[in-house]
């Protein structure tokens, strides 16, 4: 599942499904993960218990999404990596960076 309106490439055995954040909040079905194309609010990435995934993020680094009251200009980070994400679970907050090769960025 995906939030916002960016293309993202075919990738065998993916399927993509395009959804709005309040469909999501009140949606019943789980999904592998999620791909974020927009910013949404803190409530809505603290209880997810999936994968959630943010692409693009140049520049930025995840926190900016994560926590109240952070500013995008207190996120900024020349080094941030191109894609970002991180698993909520009962141990606590799982995240990792990669970076893209300068060819695919």
């Amino acid at each position: 599942m995906r939030f916002g309106q960016d293309e993202l490439i075919e990738i065998e055995n993916v399927k993509y499904v395009n959804i709005s954040a309040e469909d999501m909040l009140n949606d019943n079905k789980k999904y592998d993960a999620l791909i974020i194309f927009a910013k949404c609010y803190v409530s809505f990435y603290n209880p997810v218990q999936y994968p959630v995934f943010f692409f693009g993020l140049e520049n930025t680094n995840i926190f900016a999404f994560l926590f109240e009251n952070v500013g995008m200009d207190s996120a900024y980070d020349e080094s941030a990596k191109y894609i970002q994400g991180f698993q909520n679970s009962e141990g606590g907050r799982q995240s990792w960076a990669i970076s893209l090769p300068n060819d695919y960025s």
